[in-house]
């Protein structure tokens, strides 16, 4: 017996096509993936203007390898890939950059499944990129170890540090500074040095 009858609705279905390098944007049934390459994608989460404000997207970023031994004070630039090393220049592929303007509006940390050991606390921030970072907590703010490996959220489209319950009087859209070129998202070890460890930031912005 051998099945000749095409799949009901897949008639004219021809072939598979193989898309190949950068992808500018990819439509899908829930919003818009936009600005497509290996291992990072941006995402659309509205596809119309928020009040008028702009786009709300949502990007990854990852520590590098040498996280997992920082010392205290060391800063590093977060890439758009996992189990990579730190960017040495600022057109270096797996760094992560925010587009111009774009305004962070909450975050999420976490330690991407690999325990953080060692530092006391951390910042994360936005900052331009510089091959010798100074560090930023605008994003959070010496946010705790255990935080880190539990996983830790920073404001909301409320306007709050928490999100304000259904039925609540609302809030006013809270923003982050626009940020300039060439910037990307820092993190600095506070207090001890690590020994172990990884971390993941999810970045939501307007634009």
């Amino acid at each position: 017996m051998s099945l000749v009858n095409p799949v009901i609705g897949n008639d004219s279905f021809q072939k598979i096509s193989n898309a190949t390098g950068h992808l500018a944007e990819l439509n899908v049934s829930s919003g818009q993936a936009v600005d497509l390459s290996a291992e990072s994608v941006t995402l659309d989460l509205l596809n119309q203007n928020l009040a008028g404000l702009g786009t709300l997207r949502q990007v990854v970023g990852y520590a590098p390898t040498s996280f997992a031994t920082a010392g205290a004070a060391d800063v590093m630039f977060l890439n758009n890939q996992p189990q990579s090393d730190d960017a040495t220049d600022v057109s270096d592929s797996q760094l992560l950059l925010l587009p111009v303007d774009a305004r962070v509006v909450s975050a999420v940390v976490t330690n991407n499944g690999v325990t953080v050991v060692g530092g006391t606390n951390f910042d994360v921030g936005t900052e331009v990129w510089s091959a010798s970072p100074a560090g930023s907590a605008d994003i959070f703010d010496a946010v705790v170890l255990a935080s880190v490996n539990n996983g830790a959220f920073v404001g909301s489209l409320v306007g709050a540090s928490a999100p304000v319950a259904l039925g609540s009087v609302g809030k006013d859209l809270s923003v982050g500074s626009a940020v300039a070129a060439n910037s990307g998202v820092s993190v600095t070890v506070n207090g001890t040095p690590n020994t172990a460890g990884d971390l993941a930031v999810t970045v939501t912005y307007l634009l």
